[in-house]
C-alpha cells in the first residue's frame, strides 16, 4: 500500500486527503500547530510541517511513495512562499533521493492568461498577465525541473473551484449590494471540488505524469452563470460594471480532454446549482 503525503490540507487537501485514506497510507500536513487537533479528528496522521524545514520534509518524504500538493494563498501578497518556495524546498529536499516518488500539484489556468475567448488546451502558449500568474508559471517549472527517471511530475491546472461551502449561489449573494466587475461576457470555467480530488486520486492510481486542465463542460459566461444561479434561488439579478477591472483574468475556454483520454470521467461534467 503506498505511502501519501499531502502538504497543505486546506479546502482541497482536505477533500484529497480523505478519499486518499480510503486506499492508501495518508499523512497531512498544516502549518499552523492550531489546526493539528481539527485535522486529528479527520486523519491519522498528522503533521505540522513548514516547508523550509528541509530536513524535516526530507524525513517524510523517505517515507512516501507519492506527494500531493495542495497549498493555497492565503491572499495575493503570499503567493511566492506559498507556490513557489514550497517547489524549491521540495526540490531541494529530494535532491539525493534514490527511490521512486510521484509529485502531483494543483495549479490554476490563470497560467493562460487571455486567450481571447478562444479553446486553452494544455498545448496553448502561457500568457499570465499577472506578477502572481507568473509566479505560478515559475511554480511549475519548477517542479517540471524534478522530472527524471525516478520521479514523476503530474500538473492539474484548475479552473475556478466551486462545492460545498463555496456554491455557486454564494457568489451571486456577495454581488447582492455591488456590481460585478468587467461586462459579464467572459467565458466562466469552473471544475467541482470532488472532481479535483478524483483526479489526483486517479493520477495517483495511474502514476500519471504531464500536465492536465481539470474544467467542466459547461460553456456559458460569467453573466449566464450568474443569471442562472438567480432565477433558480430566486436572487437579485447581478449587475456587472466595465469600469471595474475583472478579476477572472483573461477570456479563455478551457478544454479538459486531455485527462478524459488516460480514462478519468468528471462526476460533476455540468453545473451543480
Amino acid at each position: 500500500m503506498k505511502n501519501i503525503l499531502v502538504i497543505g490540507c486546506g479546502y482541497i487537501g482536505s477533500f484529497v486527503a480523505s478519499l486518499l485514506s480510503n486506499s492508501y497510507h495518508v499523512t497531512v500536513t498544516t502549518t499552523r500547530e492550531a489546526n493539528k487537533k481539527e485535522l486529528e479528528k479527520k486523519f491519522t496522521k498528522v503533521c505540522v510541517l513548514n516547508t523550509s524545514d528541509t530536513v524535516k520534509l526530507q524525513h517524510l518524504l523517505d517515507e512516501t511513495d507519492a506527494v500531493i500538493v495542495t497549498v493555497a494563498a492565503k491572499d495575493r501578497s503570499s503567493y511566492k512562499p506559498t507556490y513557489l518556495d514550497t517547489a524549491n524546498n521540495l526540490k531541494a529536499a529530494i535532491e539525493s533521493r534514490s527511490k521512486p516518488l510521484q509529485i502531483v500539484y494543483t495549479s490554476a489556468t490563470s497560467v493562460y492568461g487571455d486567450q481571447n475567448g478562444a479553446e486553452t488546451t494544455e498545448d496553448t502558449a502561457l500568457n499570465p498577465s499577472s506578477d502572481n500568474a507568473k509566479i505560478l508559471v515559475d511554480t511549475e517549472n519548477t517542479y517540471l525541473s524534478i522530472q527524471s527517471d525516478l520521479i514523476n511530475v503530474c500538473i492539474f491546472r484548475l479552473s475556478e473551484i466551486y462545492g460545498p461551502d463555496r456554491e455557486i449561489k454564494k457568489r451571486v449573494l456577495y454581488y447582492e449590494n455591488k456590481s460585478a466587475p468587467g461586462d459579464g461576457s467572459q467565458c466562466a470555467n469552473m471544475i467541482h471540488a470532488k472532481d479535483i480530488a478524483n483526479a489526483i486520486c486517479f493520477a495517483v492510481e495511474k502514476d500519471l505524469s504531464s500536465i492536465y486542465n481539470l474544467s467542466d463542460d459547461e460553456r456559458i459566461t460569467r453573466k449566464e452563470l450568474y443569471d442562472k444561479a438567480a432565477e433558480k434561488y430566486q436572487l437579485k439579478q447581478v449587475q456587472f460594471d466595465p469600469s471595474i477591472k475583472s478579476s477572472f483574468l483573461g477570456n479563455k475556454k478551457i478544454v479538459s480532454e486531455k485527462i478524459k483520454k488516460t480514462g478519468f470521467n468528471l462526476e460533476y461534467p455540468h453545473r451543480q446549482w
